[in-house]
């Protein structure tokens, strides 16, 4: 959508997904947690995709009752069930925690589909509310080696989009290689938690956008002129 818009693009990873290998033994327990809940979250397409083949093995009627922390979580999910319920705008963890079937959760149990990492938030706040909580851990986040990450023929940028923390904590290191050295563009983040690890990063330009989706760093970019 950046490019329809007239903007030249460069995609450079940061971030490494790799899921994990489940043994009999964790594949089993995980199914025990997710048969055993009333409610399951995902936190990210990634964990969504790779929930999938659990959430396959149970019956319909054996489900938790779905949420997704955003349309493109809800998306890969809708091929295990019927109605997903999505977060709205900006798509985190406190987006989740504003809809109503996460409020009242006394005695239930929940499983966050997750990776490995990551904040705690979710899990911290929904147990204050009641709620036994179970991370069912799908998969690594795994840094580039920003030392051999090559950068050939890539152009200086304006601007950076970075969607998530741990993506910033690279982009830092990044910014240490020589070719690197002298970027002074600005940094676009989806929301005001990354704005600030950005700025206690160092980024000294920072912007936000309404969320991570696609439409809302364009017209987050526009904006910017």
């Amino acid at each position: 959508m950046l490019a329809a818009a007239g903007h030249r693009v460069q995609c450079l990873p940061l971030l490494d997904i790799v899921a994990l290998e489940l043994d009999a033994a964790a594949g089993r327990q995980y199914l025990d947690a997710l048969r055993a809940a009333d409610k399951a979250i995902a936190i990210s397409p990634n964990a969504a995709r790779l929930a999938l083949p659990l959430l396959r093995q149970l019956a319909a009627a054996a489900r938790p009752q779905l949420f997704a922390v955003g349309p493109a979580t809800a998306q890969a999910l809708s091929a295990a069930a019927g109605r997903v319920r999505v977060a709205d705008a900006p798509y985190n963890s406190e987006s989740l925690l504003r809809l109503d079937g996460l409020q009242r959760l006394a005695g239930q149990q929940i499983a966050i589909l997750c990776g490995r990492g990551g904040r705690a938030h979710l899990q911290e706040q929904l147990a204050l509310r009641g709620a036994r909580v179970r991370r069912v851990e799908l998969y690594n986040r795994r840094a580039v080696d920003v030392q051999a990450l090559r950068l050939d023929g890539l152009v200086a940028p304006d601007l950076i989009i970075v969607l998530s923390g741990t993506a910033l904590g690279v982009l830092r290191e990044l910014c240490a290689r020589p070719e690197f050295g002298a970027w002074r563009g600005a940094l676009l983040v989806p929301s005001g938690r990354l704005m600030r690890i950005a700025r206690e990063l160092g980024f000294a330009e920072v912007w936000t956008a309404d969320s991570a989706r696609p439409e809302d760093l364009v017209r987050a970019v526009s904006r910017m002129g």
